[in-house]
Formats: structure tokens, C-alpha cells, sequence
């Protein structure tokens, strides 16, 4: 009789078991899936968005023209790098508001839409004075840096003459020496100054380049606002300035191709 209500009473109990381990099992299956899918699915996802956000936007001062930097004349005011650069290029030549850049012969420069490299501009200059460009960057690279050019960025109301006479003026301001402002004008006999034979000089040195038709000029007193740029060789214009001295400067003598500079020490 005991045997028998044993029996009876193990059945149930096993049964009630078996059921508690089954929901056991469909709980854990169940909690693992619901924990593991979200990672699994995040796992998969995020790569596709890391790759479909943007990229950062180019550091102030070194966007890019092919292979070539750009120093932009737009963003000279409130780019800090790259008004920190030409403030250090136009100390080096003691100048300071006569030019907006300086620009090296491996860059570019960008004014409003338009971007043009100097490698462009230098090429037009080879060919207006039969020189072969490619031995020009030749020669930067043995000289261990590319050639810096000064660029002014064509106002209205500029005219060459002008342009020149304040980097005159800026280079000897630099040097502690203030021309008066009336300096390039003619003597009361009709003679030209010093100052005006160097400034007449000076427009073999510069070239105008039209960034809207992407040529250079022929005539350098038609000056269009904000469509031109003066170009400045600045190794040859100062290799000129250097050696002036202003106490002769009136004895230099013009020609109409040659600048004549009084040899040192001559006071007549």
C-alpha cells in the first residue's frame, strides 16, 4: 500500500519538475537572444556608420590645389594660421601692409572663386621671357627652397606707380627711414627724383595676371578691381632695395632699361 501512494506521489512531482526546467530553458533562450541580438545588430551597424560619416573639414590654412597649399586671400583676416605665416614671410623682408601675401612657387593662391597655382603663372612668365620653366623649379629645388612671390590683390582706385611707392615706402620705414610722401614726385626743375626713377625701374619687375581670363598682361596700367593681382619677384625686387643707400639716393641715374646706383662711398 505504501509502495503504491509512493509511486503515485513521484509522478506528479516529476512532471512538475520537468515543467519548471523546460520554462528555465525557454527563459534563458529566450533572455539570451534579447540580450545578445541588439549587440550583435549594433556590432554589424556601426562600422556602416563610421564609414558614411563626413569628413572633417580642412584645418584653416591648409586647404589644397592638387598636390599644391593654398593661401587664401579671403581668409587672411580671421585664419590665424595663415596670417601668422605671412607676417613671418613679410618680416623677413622688413615689410609689412605694402603686400597682402607672399606666396612660394610650389603653392597656390585663391581669390574669391577663383584658385590659380604659381606654377601656372610661372610657366606664362618662362614663355614671355623665353625661358624654359621646368629649369626654373630646377633650379628652387637645388637652392634648397621654392622662390617667394609678393602678390597684391588689385583695389579700386590702384595704379602701379602707387603700388610700388608704398613698398618703397614700407621697406625704409622698416628701417627706421620715413620718405615724404610727396618723394616720387619731380624735383621743381622737372627732373625726376631718385625715388621716381626707382619706381620707373621697378615695372620691369612685376607682372599683372588676370585671374578672370588666366593670362598675363600686356599693359600693366590697366588694372582691374578684384580681377587682377600685381606679382612681385621678391628676390629680385630686393636684391634692388638692399643695396640702396638712401643718403645717395637721388644720384641714382635711370636710362629707360638700366638703374644706375652710385658706387659706395660716392657723395656727388
Amino acid at each position: 500500500m505504501s509502495e503504491r501512494s509512493g509511486s503515485k506521489t513521484s509522478g506528479p512531482r516529476s512532471l512538475t519538475i520537468a515543467i519548471i526546467l523546460l520554462v528555465a530553458a525557454v527563459v534563458g533562450i529566450a533572455g539570451y537572444f534579447l540580450f545578445k541580438g541588439p549587440q550583435q545588430q549594433e556590432a554589424q551597424i556601426r562600422p556602416v556608420a563610421e564609414r558614411a560619416a563626413p569628413l572633417p573639414a580642412a584645418a584653416p590654412g591648409q586647404a589644397h590645389f592638387g598636390e599644391e597649399r593654398v593661401i587664401d586671400y579671403d581668409r587672411m583676416e580671421y585664419d590665424k594660421g595663415q596670417s601668422a605665416l605671412m607676417a613671418l614671410r613679410k618680416e623677413r623682408y622688413g615689410i609689412d601692409e605694402s603686400l597682402d601675401m607672399i606666396v612660394t612657387s610650389d603653392e597656390a593662391l585663391r581669390v574669391g572663386q577663383r584658385t590659380v597655382s604659381m606654377g601656372t603663372i610661372l610657366e606664362q612668365l618662362a614663355e614671355k621671357r623665353g625661358q624654359v620653366v621646368e629649369r626654373l623649379l630646377q633650379t628652387d629645388r637645388q637652392a634648397g627652397e621654392p622662390k617667394e612671390f609678393g602678390i597684391h590683390v588689385v583695389k579700386p582706385g590702384d595704379n602701379i606707380w602707387n603700388l610700388h611707392f608704398r613698398i618703397l615706402k614700407d621697406y625704409f620705414s622698416g628701417k627706421g627711414i620715413a620718405l615724404a610722401p610727396r618723394a616720387d614726385q619731380p624735383a621743381p626743375t622737372g627732373e625726376s627724383t631718385g625715388v621716381g626713377k626707382i619706381l620707373k625701374f621697378s615695372e620691369n619687375l612685376v607682372h599683372i595676371y588676370n585671374l578672370k581670363t588666366g593670362n598675363i598682361e600686356a599693359d600693366i596700367n590697366l588694372i582691374e578691381p578684384n580681377e587682377k593681382i600685381v606679382v612681385y619677384n621678391m628676390s629680385e625686387v630686393f636684391a634692388l632695395l638692399d643695396k640702396l643707400d638712401h643718403s645717395q639716393i637721388n644720384l641714382i641715374q635711370f636710362d629707360g632699361d638700366t638703374l644706375w646706383l652710385p658706387a659706395a662711398g660716392n657723395s656727388r
